[in-house]
Formats: C-alpha cells, sequence, structure tokens
C-alpha cells in the first residue's frame, strides 16, 4: 500500500486530476477558479484551457502584460518544454498587429500568464489580470477606454447641467 501525504493536495481543493495554478508565494488554486479558462471559443484545438491542461503537463497561455489598456491578444502553446519560448513571440505578434490598427495601444507588450501551471504573479495579481481579460471579452473595450469613457459622459453631463 502506498500512502501519499494529505500535504501534498492540501493547498488547494482542486480534484487530484484537476489542473492547477502555483503563484508567486508558492499557494495553488484550481484552474476552474477563474472563468477565463473555462471560456468556450478561445481555443480551436480544445473545447477550453483546462482541457488543455489535463492534457498536457507543458503548455504556456501569453496575454497581455496590462489588460487593463491593451487589447486581448493570446497564444498557448502546449506539448513542448519551452511552450514558453513559442508562446511569448507569437502572442507579442497578434500585439503587433493590433497596434497598426489602433495607436492607442501603444506600448503594449505580451506576458507568459501561465507556464505549466505556475505564474510569476500573485493571486491578486492573477485574479486582476484575468478579470481585466474578461471585461475586454465581455465588452471589446479595456478597462482604460471605459473609465475614459464615463470621465467623458460625466464631464459633457457637467457642462449641458
Amino acid at each position: 500500500m502506498i500512502l501519499f501525504p494529505f500535504t501534498a493536495f492540501g493547498q488547494s481543493s482542486c480534484g487530484f486530476n484537476e489542473p492547477k495554478v502555483t503563484f508567486s508565494d508558492g499557494s495553488n488554486a484550481c484552474l476552474s477558479e477563474f472563468p477565463f479558462f473555462s471560456r468556450k471559443g478561445l481555443l480551436q484545438s480544445f473545447p477550453d484551457h483546462i482541457q488543455l491542461a489535463k492534457r498536457y503537463k507543458d503548455y504556456a497561455i501569453a496575454i497581455p502584460a496590462n489588460p487593463d489598456r491593451c487589447p486581448f491578444v493570446r497564444f498557448t502553446a502546449w506539448d513542448t518544454p519551452t511552450a514558453s519560448q513559442n508562446a511569448l513571440p507569437r502572442c507579442q505578434e497578434r500585439m503587433d498587429a493590433e497596434l497598426v490598427k489602433n495607436t492607442t495601444y501603444k506600448d503594449c507588450r505580451c506576458d507568459v500568464l501561465i507556464d505549466s501551471g505556475k505564474t510569476k504573479l500573485n493571486r491578486t495579481e492573477f485574479a486582476g489580470r484575468l478579470s481585466a481579460v474578461e471585461y475586454f471579452l465581455t465588452t471589446n473595450n479595456t478597462v482604460e477606454q471605459a473609465r475614459k469613457a464615463e470621465e467623458e459622459r460625466q464631464a459633457k453631463a457637467k457642462r449641458e447641467a
């Protein structure tokens, strides 16, 4: 009989085969806690990122480093230990194409969000980035664009009052 120490699974309530993310402080969470990873239609080869993570140990997802002010672009690579080295430049190519269309996105760059279940972000930063991505996917605007539009609306209302 082989016994596994409970502490190996104690930090998160994920099932044994459920993909996890490990944060910069060493804590972890289930990918299913974040709606982005179960969002359908972002990947052609898999129903969602959770299914990708279940199938491959080595995978990387690159997204904007600052999704509050940058458009959502993404590139996901898998099935290679150097997945992040593939995902980052491909994401940046997509970002550069967006920059040609709209110069308000200048200085936007991609960053690896998750690399084979690990992120260099803490939980708050990770959740914040994904929240900004979800906002963009829902509204097709960045958080900064929405904030500026609201400020303009309020200023116009004041002028008209």
